[in-house]
Formats: structure tokens, sequence, C-alpha cells
């Protein structure tokens, strides 16, 4: 899929929460999308944008787990061909980036993260770059048949590095 409109409601028949118009661009063999730009609206005309963000996939498993996701939030963008073409994102209306990392053994037999990293980042608009915001390391264990996680132990960090450790969740 290339090209999807998904809506989202909080039961069957309810309230619309929001609609996402996605581009999926470029295939791992396995079929996990290398790159995705998302625009989420409010309303179902799609006009009260809430954000747009792309999505970059990197290093991806034979079975199509990806070791290394980056996420990059925006607060504008366009979608050419009265909505129907490339959704461009405005440069400079960077909101925040998110970049998990999962080594490539830290996978159990179903395609569950045991252990990963997550790094969360601001965008600074005076400086016109992304500033550190805070640092995670995840363990997980106990995946039930369901893959929902009985035990997560989340580690802070107040450094991108991950030396200086502040709290245990």
């Amino acid at each position: 899929i290339e090209n999807q409109m998904v809506y989202t409601y909080n039961e069957k028949d309810g309230f619309l929460l929001d609609v996402q118009e996605i581009r999926s661009f470029g295939f791992h063999f396995s079929g996990t999308a290398l790159r995705q730009i998302i625009a989420t609206y409010a309303d179902e005309t799609k006009t009260e944008l809430l954000d747009a963000k792309t999505i970059e996939n990197s290093d991806i498993t034979a079975s199509g787990n990806v070791t290394r996701s980056a996420v990059t939030k925006y607060s504008e963008c366009t979608i050419t061909d009265e909505g129907e073409g490339e959704i461009r994102l405005t440069s400079g209306s960077e909101t925040a980036r998110q970049t998990v990392v999962t080594d490539r053994e830290a996978f159990d037999s179903r395609g569950n993260a045991l252990n990963q990293t997550v790094l969360r980042e601001y965008y600074d608009s005076e400086s016109a770059s992304f500033r550190f915001s805070e640092f995670q390391e995840t363990m997980n264990s106990g995946f039930d048949f369901h893959d929902r996680v009985s035990q997560s132990i989340v580690l802070n960090y107040a450094d991108p590095d991950g030396t200086q450790f502040t709290q245990r969740q």
C-alpha cells in the first residue's frame, strides 16, 4: 500500500478522533516501508491539521524487524493535487524528533523488542536545530500470547549518551 486514509473513531459508529493521510515510499524485501509521511487531521474534510510526520526506518532484519526508526514531527504541511498528491512537509515547522534503536539480537521469535533506546529531541527554531530532550532505555519481558508485555523497566537519563542516570520507572 503506497497511499492510505485511516479514520479513527472512539468506538464503532462513534465520534471521529482523527484522520490520517499516509504515503509510503520504498519497501524492504520483508514488506516494511522504508519511509512514510503522515498528515493527521482533526476532521474528515482535512482542514484542521493536528500534525505531520515523517518516519524513516533503517537497518531492517530479514523478518521485517526495524532496528532504527526516526520520527520527525512537523506543525505544517501541504498536499498537492487538491489533497490527492504528495505530502510536502514545511521546512522550519519541525517540532520534535524521536529515534528508537533496537539491537538486531534484541527481538524475540515473534518480533517483540526486548531492549531498546529512545532519544527524544525538540526543535529549537532560534538555532534551527534539534536539541536534546530525554533519553530512555527500555527492557521488556514476559510477553503473553497476544504479545502484550507483562513487565517493562524504563531507565531515564539526563544526557543523549545514556551515561547520567536519573530515574527508573
